[in-house]
């Protein structure tokens, strides 16, 4: 079995048909987890074209990123431009 660790902002969850509260380590049973003979497409992330994301989507990404936008946020299409930057960043990265 391997370990991980619930934070307390998630708050309670379930699993394997166990509730676990947060701030709390569990057990994750090995069949959970997923391999692949192709580690590369494992993270793939997908710029979204700017129409098919909200103002808030991007604030919430990049401030998971640990970026500061506030420079960025005049407007859409700014704050867009920026995003696609930061996120290029971490595809190639």
């Amino acid at each position: 079995m391997t370990q991980r660790f619930n934070p307390v902002e998630n708050g309670p969850i379930i699993v394997d048909g166990r509730l676990i509260s947060p701030g709390t380590f569990y057990d994750v049973p090995e069949h959970e987890f997923v391999t692949t003979d192709n580690p590369e497409a494992e993270n793939q992330f997908v710029i979204p074209r700017e129409k098919d994301i909200t103002v808030e989507e991007m604030k919430k990404q990049l401030t998971e990123w640990g970026v500061d936008f506030s420079g960025h946020d005049k407007n859409k299409s700014t704050l867009y431009a920026f995003y696609v930057e930061e996120a290029k960043k971490r595809v190639a990265g």
